[in-house]
């Protein structure tokens, strides 16, 4: 008989891999979203997009990205129904290696405080090697790009490189002596004695973060490798659909930037029964579960969504509008599409959907606080949300041009006025004025000249 403590430990990450598989065959080929498969198998989205990269490494499912879409859809492979069928309602036949239990691997905590002050500098400088060979090697990758003419795709890899760059920054100015930030105390203030004990927690759990973030650029590594290939093979839309994995992966690495950032005598990351656990080397995957499936109840989320979107309004008002570790300016009329990638990026690992944003910024709406979203609309399939920070009357003109931009998702000036029958230069006007204030992007190269497009 199994012992119910070892099913509790399954990682959530692995319970819904027979559920999806079968809903995958369910539908017999039809393409799936990973919001379809939430919908339908009731798993949340974060962990239906870990089971399907799973799986997708054992080639049991495939990603399909169609015709000017930006999101994949999914599909059982030959090989995911023979497995299936070989299965049979077993769970010992689902025994991948889930996310959790790939961020712990290898992971032992030293037994006193030397030792672990000794591996956590070889692990930082391990760290700092693998994120200039991941800089060297996205640097490749935004070369072929670049030779593509694909904006869209140049500005997510900026994005990637920019702020891997910033946490290379962080993490190098991170405090060798762990126990330095405990020394610095307000004027006046009495400095306390720190104990061996807290000594040794917070090295523990700092060695413990560090561990994690070293077993998640091997993951990003790997992702990374994976994209190289598609894109010498010339799988360019595939290649960016991976390279959004990729992004996500690095939002993950910058969550646990963040942590390493804020532990202290008085703060920790984990409970006091984890961090019992953590110095008894009793590691397992639910002490990093709620780092992957960091989504917290929803009136909780939504709070925080709120805030944010105030701190970007409150920017935006006070004309701060540059972000150090981003490549996207603050603008007073964003797409709703890139505006949610945007607060992904900055939340700390907050996970949410796309819908959950809209209903926010609706909320602050009605309160009056910012002026809303403006849809803008050719047909059921063609439109834009605009999410206005600073209240701006379309005209029609502006709309026309908007709604041929949002249809032809990159293009040249020649297009544009062909595609919309204006005159050339008040075109121009126009297409500058729309850069300047948020709703379309602008892109110049010596290969392909000027490009405007619209991440939606």
């Amino acid at each position: 008989m199994t012992d119910k403590s070892e099913i509790r430990k399954i990682p959530t990450s692995l319970r819904g891999i027979e559920t999806i598989l079968r809903f995958l065959k369910k539908v017999k080929g039809e393409l799936q979203s990973i919001r379809n498969i939430h919908t339908s198998t009731g798993i949340s989205m974060r962990v239906v997009k870990n089971i399907l990269l799973q799986l997708e490494k054992f080639g049991q499912v495939e990603r399909v990205v169609e015709k000017n879409k930006v999101i994949p859809k999914w599909k059982i492979t030959e090989f995911g129904l023979k497995v299936l069928e070989k299965a049979n309602g077993k769970q010992e036949d689902f025994q991948y290696v889930s996310r959790e239990e790939e961020l712990i691997k290898d992971i032992a905590i030293p037994d006193n405080i030397e030792e672990i002050k000794r591996k956590i500098e070889t692990i930082r400088t391990i760290i700092q090697s693998k994120i200039k060979s991941f800089q060297f090697n996205i640097s490749k990758s935004l070369g072929i790009i670049l030779n593509r003419n694909n904006p869209l795709f140049e500005d997510l890899l900026g994005f990637i490189l920019k702020r891997i760059k910033y946490i290379k920054d962080r993490i190098k100015n991170l405090p060798i002596d762990l126990l330095s930030k405990e020394k610095l105390k307000k004027l006046g203030e009495k400095e306390t004695k720190i104990s061996l004990k807290e000594a040794e927690i917070i090295f523990q759990e700092s060695f413990f973060i560090y561990s994690i973030a070293e077993n998640e650029l091997d993951y990003i590594l790997e992702i990374n490798a994976n994209l190289s290939q598609l894109l010498e093979n010339g799988a360019f839309t595939r290649g960016f659909s991976i390279a959004q994995d990729l992004r996500d992966e690095i939002r993950f690495l910058t969550t646990l930037t963040n942590k390493l950032e804020t532990i202290k005598r008085d703060h920790h990351i984990f409970s006091e029964e984890e961090l019992k656990k953590i110095s008894k080397n009793k590691i397992d995957v639910e002490l990093v579960e709620r780092f992957v499936q960091f989504k917290p109840e929803k009136n909780v989320r939504r709070k925080a969504i709120e805030e944010l979107i105030l701190d970007i309004y409150g920017k935006i008002k006070q004309g701060d509008i540059k972000l150090k570790d981003h490549n996207e300016d603050l603008k007073e009329n964003l797409p709703l599409y890139a505006l949610y990638q945007l607060i992904l990026d900055e939340s700390g690992g907050l996970v949410f959907e796309i819908e959950e944003l809209e209903d926010v910024i609706n909320s602050l709406a009605d309160k009056g606080i910012i002026p809303g979203i403006k849809v803008i609309q050719e047909d059921e399939d063609h439109f834009l949300k605009l999410v206005q920070f600073k209240a701006y009357d379309i005209n029609e003109e502006e709309k026309s041009l908007i709604i041929a931009a949002n249809r032809l998702k990159k293009f040249s000036l020649p297009i544009i006025v062909e595609e919309t029958g204006l005159d050339i230069d008040k075109i121009r006007n126009l297409l500058s004025h729309l850069t300047q204030i948020g709703i379309l992007k602008h892109s110049s190269s010596y290969l392909h000249g000027d490009q405007w497009y619209i991440v939606s």
